[in-house]
């Protein structure tokens, strides 16, 4: 049997071992995501706040409000306790669980808060009839109230099963060690089908490629196991995720280059009959971004976790976000090749700053929405997102626009609940998509191929013809890695890798893709709601939402669903600058999962 037979009949295995490991991680994501949610909209028994009645006013009457896992008090309307104070704040401060136990802090420094006459600056522990001050002294007073507390004193049990459950599950591990073992098992497998299938020319190399796999193999579990460990509230679920992402991008990307007779023969040619120098020029680039991500990522999850380095920087993202799309736009190539300016040559490399720009215009968004900002804010910003989004439209790089937007609207609506400037952001939206369209061909020939997709073939929608060809040819389970028919597709190992991984892992293993990053959206979201201020909720939101919707349009773009847009599928796509930033993100969002240990203080 010879390696290609191996690789036909190993594609049943390969399919069930990552629809078995996507099932158990999105099993477990959803239970979380569904219980974190119930938690959330639910009071929390057995605590509340008092308003009490005031002195020589025998009218009024003792109130008490219901706290909730995390309870936003503040004199704006989407407030779960609102108080009618102009004292107080839009969003004066939260009172959140924790492990338990209940805490109050600000969410700005200038937002004055009391505890029994004593100002906090940060996050405090609350005790059983303390005196909360909200707005100074012309402000209000509430009392804490903690039923468990009060039993205790009385020699009572006083069980609160939210809290001791949310104890439990966070104490927990949250990922199956079955989900892990079953991601490895692909990767040893699928890296050893492809070290099989090298041609025998190839040989020498066969070695080096082992090695390489071997490495990155022991890292990722390195950090499966360590990180963990280091950060209490590491998410698993999303490790499990981005590493099961990128190890079917490290077996799509060395197929594209190793098993492609054409390509090989090309870049040995170009390097004067030297395999080991073609190799090089072939695998160094995207397996070298993979490498110093992996380096980065531990390193961007601590600074975040335990600083506030991203607030800080904030100005500067202000400042460079528009930088790095102007310096595209002037020093920048490949219009004539991919219809827009975004590539930046160094040397033998290409830098794609565009990737980085996205990171920053994030930090920006979180920023101005951590808290509703007041209109004044909001009408610079949107001034200064206009001009981001016309810089863009400049390179012209349609797939950035149809990412940035959509996220923009979905942060501003959860963060500001302001639906009507929504709706006008989306009209606003459409219109620029219509000017897209006048201004310039590059859109236009997008569109044209798209609408005619299912009439004919031509120059203009063969990408996609011949890609969604080449799904069908895969069926169900695929034609194994390295048996499918790659060469005839254009701009395979970028925008229409999709294509070649449901060929030859089949469409179950492209739909398990597509559910694990609905995983990561899922994990986001779930930890937006449990972090406790307001950047680290909206930075998290958008992280997530970005990753999700990246990956939307480049999975609808290669079914024929929306029109090509030239965006990189995460972690699985060819483009060096797009997987060290996307793996920036990933630093970024669990360092913001694991912020919520690093925000408490004693009293």
């Amino acid at each position: 049997m010879n390696a290609a037979n191996l690789a036909y009949l190993m594609r049943y295995v390969l399919a069930g071992i990552v629809l078995l490991a996507t099932i158990l991680l999105m099993r477990r994501a959803l239970q979380e995501f569904s219980g974190g949610m119930r938690r959330s909209i639910k009071p929390t028994p057995g605590y509340f706040l008092i308003i009490p009645s005031r002195p020589g006013r025998p009218e009024d009457h003792m109130r008490s409000l219901p706290l909730f896992h995390t309870t936003i008090i503040g004199r704006h309307k989407n407030c779960d306790i609102r108080i009618k104070n102009d004292n107080v704040g839009k969003r004066h401060a939260t009172i959140y669980l924790y492990d338990g136990d209940w805490y109050i802090e600000p969410l700005k420094l200038s937002h004055e808060v009391m505890i029994q006459g004593v100002p906090i600056r940060q996050a405090t522990p609350l005790r059983n009839g303390d005196k909360l001050t909200f707005g100074g002294v012309r402000g209000i007073t509430l009392i804490f109230i903690d039923e468990r507390e009060s039993s205790a004193r009385q020699g009572l049990i006083y069980e609160v099963p939210l809290a001791e459950y949310r104890e439990e599950l966070q104490r927990r591990p949250v990922s199956s060690p079955w989900a892990w073992l079953l991601i490895n098992l692909f990767a040893v497998c699928g890296g050893l089908l492809l070290i099989l299938q090298m041609q025998a020319e190839l040989g020498v190399m066969r070695r080096p490629i082992l090695l390489m796999l071997a490495a990155f193999f022991l890292i990722i579990n390195l950090y499966q196991l360590v990180l963990p460990r280091i950060f209490r509230y590491s998410d698993r679920i999303v490790i499990a995720a981005v590493t099961q992402l990128i190890y079917i991008g490290i077996l799509i990307q060395l197929r594209l280059t190793l098993l492609r007779p054409v390509v090989m023969e090309g870049a040995i040619e170009d390097h004067g009959g030297s395999i080991l120098r073609a190799m090089v020029s072939l695998v160094i680039p995207q397996m070298g971004a993979l490498a110093i991500g992996l380096v980065v990522l531990p390193i961007v999850m601590a600074i975040v976790a335990r600083t506030r380095f991203l607030e800080i920087i904030y100005p500067a993202c202000l400042v460079l976000t528009p930088l790095l799309l102007i310096i595209t736009l002037i020093f920048g190539g490949g219009a004539e090749t991919h219809g827009a300016t975004l590539w930046l040559t160094l040397g033998n490399t290409s830098i794609q700053l565009t990737e980085f720009a996205k990171i920053t215009y994030l930090i920006v968004l979180a920023t101005f929405f951590k808290n509703p900002p007041q209109m004044r804010a909001q009408l610079f910003f949107g001034v200064w997102a206009a001009a981001v989004m016309f810089l863009i439209m400049l390179l012209p790089d349609l797939g950035m626009i149809m990412i940035l937007l959509p996220v923009t609207l979905v942060v501003y609506v959860v963060m500001t609940s302001e639906y009507l400037t929504t709706l006008g952001i989306l009209v606003a939206g459409s219109g620029v998509s219509v000017l897209a369209y006048l201004l310039f061909p590059h859109v236009r020939t997008r569109l044209s191929g798209w609408t005619t997709l299912w009439e004919e073939v031509n120059d203009y929608n063969r990408q996609i013809v011949y890609g969604l060809q080449a799904m069908s040819r895969g069926g169900l389970f695929g034609r194994g890695i390295g048996n499918g028919s790659p060469d005839g597709i254009p701009v395979v190992a970028s925008d229409m890798v999709f294509t070649v991984l449901c060929e030859e892992f089949g469409l179950i293993v492209g739909l398990c893709v597509v559910a694990m990053f609905i995983i990561i959206w899922l994990r986001g979201t779930k930890n937006m709601i449990h972090v406790k201020d307001g950047f680290s909720s909206s930075m998290t939101l958008a992280v997530s939402t970005m990753f999700f919707f990246e990956a939307a349009l480049v999975i609808g773009g290669c079914t024929g669903l929306i029109p090509l847009t030239g965006v990189t599928l995460p972690f699985i796509s060819q483009g060096g600058s797009s997987l060290l930033a996307k793996l920036i993100m990933v630093g970024i969002l669990l360092g913001l999962m694991a912020r919520r240990t690093e925000m408490v203080v004693k009293r």
